[in-house]
């Protein structure tokens, strides 16, 4: 078992709060929610729209007052009433109260709730604002103006529980305080056990004859049995207690970092798409997909295309879901994605030549520059930007600098299986035989990569000659505890890891599952990367200690500190790829990443050729070598691989840089 429950007393949790917290917290509370109801004024002017100016007044005359839950309700109530009797710019004016109120009631609540209170107040208002998105799409022809409606709901409601829990990272670290940082790193390190205490109680409960027995236990006269059974019910009570008592610490360290002021995220409850807009240089445009619910009552997605001095967004309908899965079932066909996605947004650009592109959904999961219209590859047309919401470029995100020197660490050429008690050493004649050719995919089989070896080798060298300082970690020395010392203690710059990725979409369920990772409820444990000796734990083996068993999860990426590190590059497949939440992106590995505080990331969407990666990410270290900024290294390297393979997408298509 990776933890033991006689770890998780919670003793030392539970003295670390203190009443003195909760009144300082309690005060500062009080005090902010006055200035949080005045907040921003709605996006509503009377002298412009004189025929609905009484209501206006009505709704302004009630926001005077603190907003509350019963306020809130009645604007979204009356705005639904207002449509069904065709006043649509009535119900416009609710829509947009309630939005403005929704983010000022957020904000409050974000800054004083652990991550499970947040993620409960965003799911009461989720299926709210994504109705406010269809009204939107719904009348858009009519009045177009809508779409900056439906552009501030999206920038308001995307990436809120990855922005908000980075943030409250960020204030307990550079607040200086030891204590709190300690308890900070003591509370995580508690999360992440009962994290995996979980996933053993879901294991055992995928266990048939387990289960058979659990049923039994009372008519069955075994002390045995009992014993056992009895065993397994109480830690399922200590986890359950464990969980809350985590919940009320994470909250007290909240409320006493917010205290302290300084709370970042309101950039989160107050970006309008007009701040977007007004970031962006000539000949640039922004894509924000979103979904709805469509009228048939499946999820449908639209865009809103944001571009230099535009009155309002343009606000693009593109059909249900199913079209678009249709076309990315088996290998992907990249026309008929262009034909249902791009084509019908490709009027609204105009003159852009610099595309930044925030997906949702399934979207997630598509590699924009390999679509093509009649065997030309818009990747001929724009230089395009991946980024996770409009947020970005409010923040800057899109303007990158040259990396200059400075540390770089790279992990490849990992043994596998070098833990195993019955493995014996791979030659080089097996290593480059017909039966390892086969294998040579970056996939889920855990063999031996010998591109990578390669790969990590080339990459070292071009980076020593232009004066960085590089850490190479191989074969036997390419382990989980290498990677928590060399990362952990002092991020570098550049972290490159070339190995095998893992991705498992849903949790297993039915028959005896003895893959921990498979098991688990947090789609954080289901993805991640492999190092040396992984194959030991994978295949159900032991587990040694917790942060040493060559399986390193996003989960456990996720409470790691990177804030140095410039540019992650995941040279594995489908690392780019995770439990698809359609405003919070994908949970996985970019999402670790982005949690721990990196900044850019390269990651993959499909199973990789080891030799083509291997060439692509070297040519794309010259180009950092050389002064390139890294979206520019990566565009050249990826155009070149695009010329040596032009009618083959998978072999240079499936690796996305993430600004």
């Amino acid at each position: 078992m990776r933890t033991t429950p006689g770890r998780c007393s919670g003793n030392s949790i539970a003295k670390n709060g203190s009443d003195v917290n909760f009144r300082l917290a309690s005060v500062f509370v009080f005090l902010a929610l006055p200035f949080a109801a005045q907040g921003q004024g709605h996006a509503i002017a009377p002298e412009e729209n004189p025929d609905v100016a009484p209501l206006i007044a009505e709704i302004g005359r009630m926001s005077d007052s603190l907003d509350t839950p019963a306020y809130q309700e009645w604007l979204f109530e009356r705005g639904r009433t207002y449509e069904r009797g065709n006043e649509v710019k009535r119900a416009w004016c609710c829509f947009e109260a309630y939005r403005a109120v929704t983010r000022r009631m957020a904000l409050v609540d974000f800054a004083v709730s652990a991550e499970s209170g947040r993620r409960e107040s965003r799911t009461k208002v989720a299926d709210k604002l994504k109705h406010i998105q269809a009204f939107a799409v719904r009348h858009n022809s009519r009045f177009p103006f809508f779409g900056a409606l439906a552009s501030d709901v999206e920038l308001f409601s995307k990436s809120l529980l990855l922005n908000s829990a980075r943030e409250t990272c960020r204030r307990i670290v550079e607040a200086g305080d030891p204590e709190t940082r300690a308890k900070w790193n003591e509370l995580s390190e508690f999360q992440h056990q009962a994290a995996y205490m979980r996933a053993y109680i879901r294991q055992a409960e995928t266990d048939s004859s387990f289960m058979a027995a659990l049923r039994l236990a009372d008519t069955v006269p075994d002390p045995g049995l009992r014993h056992e059974i009895g065993k397994f019910n109480a830690l399922k009570m200590q986890v359950d207690s464990l969980e809350k008592l985590l919940h009320a610490q994470e909250r007290r360290l909240v409320l006493e970092s917010t205290a302290r002021g300084d709370f970042r995220i309101e950039t989160d409850f107050t970006a309008e798409w007009t701040d977007v807009r007004d970031a962006l240089a000539e000949g640039e445009a922004v894509v924000e997909f979103f979904t709805y619910p469509g009228p048939d009552r499946e999820r449908h997605y639209a865009a809103l295309i944001v571009r230099p001095r535009a009155e309002y967004p343009y606000l693009v309908s593109i059909g249900p879901e199913s079209r678009i899965t249709a076309a990315m079932k088996g290998r992907f066909d990249f026309d008929g994605l262009w034909l249902e996605v791009w084509r019908p947004l490709e009027y609204h650009l105009g003159y852009a030549r610099d595309v930044y592109i925030a997906p949702a959904g399934i979207l997630n999961a598509v590699p924009f520059a390999a679509l093509h219209d009649l065997g030309e590859f818009i990747a001929d047309r724009y230089t395009l930007h991946n980024i996770l919401s409009g947020k970005d470029i409010i923040a800057g995100r899109h303007r990158p600098e040259p990396l200059t020197p400075g540390d770089a660490v790279l992990f490849g050429g990992a043994d596998f299986s070098f833990a195993e008690a019955d493995s014996s050493p791979v030659t080089s004649e097996e290593r480059n035989g017909p039966a390892d050719r086969l294998r040579s995919l970056r996939g889920q089989g855990f063999d031996y990569l010998p591109g990578s070896l390669k790969e990590v080798g080339a990459i070292a060298g071009i980076l020593r000659k232009n004066g960085w300082n590089t850490s190479v970690f191989t074969d036997t020395a390419a382990t989980e505890s290498r990677f928590r010392t060399a990362v952990g203690n002092r991020p570098p710059r550049i972290l490159h890891i070339s190995t095998h990725g893992f991705r498992i979409p849903e949790p297993a369920s039915g028959g005896a599952e003895h893959n921990l990772f498979r098991v688990s409820d947090d789609p954080l444990m289901r993805s991640g990367l492999l190092f040396a000796g992984a194959n030991r734990v994978w295949n159900g083996g032991d587990m040694p200690d917790p942060a040493a068993d060559g399986i390193l999860t996003a989960l456990e990426i996720a409470r790691m500190e990177l804030s140095g590190t410039k540019l992650v590059v995941l040279s594995a497949c489908e690392t780019g790829l995770g439990m698809i939440d359609n405003s919070e992106g994908v949970y996985g590995l970019q999402r670790a990443f982005r949690l721990a505080g990196a900044e850019a990331m390269i990651v993959g969407l499909w199973k990789v050729p080891d030799d083509e990666t291997a060439r692509m990410m070297t040519e794309f270290y010259r180009g950092i070598a050389a002064g390139k900024s890294a979206k520019r290294a990566f565009d050249l390297a990826q155009r070149e691989a695009r010329r040596r393979n032009p009618y083959d997408p998978y072999k240079w298509a499936g690796f996305i840089f993430i600004e």
